[in-house]
This record gives C-alpha cells, sequence and structure tokens, in this order.
C-alpha cells in the first residue's frame, strides 16, 4: 500500500493543502486523509473541488458550529472563490452569537473586508450582494472597531484592511455616479 501523498507537517504543500492544514482544526485528520485518497498533486481543479466538497460535508455535519462556515470561508478565500467565501462568512456570523467568540469574530470580520475587496474588483462580489447583506457587513465591521479600541499597536490588520474597503467602497460609488452624470449628458 502506498504512503500519503503529502507530507502534512511539511511547509511545502501546496498553498490550497497548507490552507487546509492551517485552517482546519486539530482533529480534522479525516480530511486529510480523503485528500490524500482523492486528490492528485498535479491537478489543482482536483484539489479545488475535493477541498469544497469536505468542507460543505463538515458544515453540514455540524450546522450550529460557526467555526465550520468560517474554515470553509478561508479555504475558498485561498482558492479565490470570493463570492463563496463571503457567503460562509455570512452563514458562520449568523450561528455565532455576538460575543460568544471574540477571535472568531474578528477573524471573520478581517476576512470578510479582504474577501469583499477581491471580490468587488474580480466582480463576484455585486452591488446587491452588499445591499442583501448590509446589516451584516456593518456588524462585522464594527467588531474591527471595536477591537481596535482595545489594541495598542498603530495601525492593526483589521483596521488597515477595513480601511482599504472602505476606500474601494466609495470609489466604486464614485464611478457610478459619474456614469449617471455621463448618460444624462448624452440625452
Amino acid at each position: 500500500m502506498p504512503g500519503p501523498k503529502y507530507d502534512w507537517k511539511s511547509e511545502t504543500l501546496p498553498p490550497i493543502l497548507q490552507a487546509i492544514r492551517d485552517h482546519f482544526q486539530p482533529g480534522s485528520e479525516w480530511l486529510w486523509k480523503r485528500c490524500d485518497k482523492v486528490l492528485d498533486p498535479d491537478d489543482p481543479c482536483s484539489i479545488d473541488m475535493e477541498l469544497h466538497k469536505q468542507a460543505m460535508r463538515a458544515e453540514d455535519a455540524a450546522r450550529d458550529d460557526p467555526v465550520y462556515p468560517s474554515n470553509l470561508s478561508a479555504a475558498l478565500y485561498e482558492t479565490g472563490d470570493y463570492l463563496g467565501s463571503v457567503q460562509a462568512i455570512f452563514r458562520s456570523w449568523k450561528i455565532l452569537s455576538q460575543g460568544s467568540n471574540p477571535t472568531l469574530a474578528l477573524k471573520l470580520s478581517t476576512r470578510i473586508a479582504k474577501a469583499l475587496i477581491q471580490g468587488v474588483r474580480g466582480g463576484s462580489v455585486t452591488s446587491d450582494v452588499l445591499k442583501d447583506n448590509a446589516m451584516i457587513i456593518d456588524q462585522l465591521e464594527v467588531v474591527a472597531q471595536q477591537r481596535s479600541a482595545s489594541t495598542s499597536s498603530s495601525i492593526p490588520d483589521h483596521i488597515r484592511v477595513w480601511k482599504d474597503w472602505k476606500k474601494l467602497e466609495n470609489q466604486a460609488g464614485d464611478r457610478k455616479e459619474a456614469a449617471l452624470q455621463a448618460r444624462s449628458r448624452l440625452s
């Protein structure tokens, strides 16, 4: 019987497998064994598909645990599926009662800002997604703001990312307004 395809303790894993190792809690050896069994190291698509399938399976098994959709959001972010990442963050936030896990809340807050930036720039996160989930996005921003009040470092990552998101959000609004004005001049 051949040995495992991947050395899960190695620092030289492909990036998506590093994300699996880094974002799934200890005790996820079942996932690692499954990856060894079905993934082709030379086919990144097989890695992405299996990762999504297994992470969704874990989320389905524990519907009241916000960690699993959070882990899925991290994995989706790492694979470039920013809309999927945003949606998983929304699911995790809805399960997580505010204040029950401040560390996870801050991770979700930081990751949503990063995913929104990448998703809006890439076009996968639309204005409809933003409008439909504005309340959750605002709540996650508040988490970053509250944490910044208790942080002594110069500009923590979570604050910097939210500032970048706000800048991009404002630029998008400016472009829409300019486009509307230009259209009105054509009439």
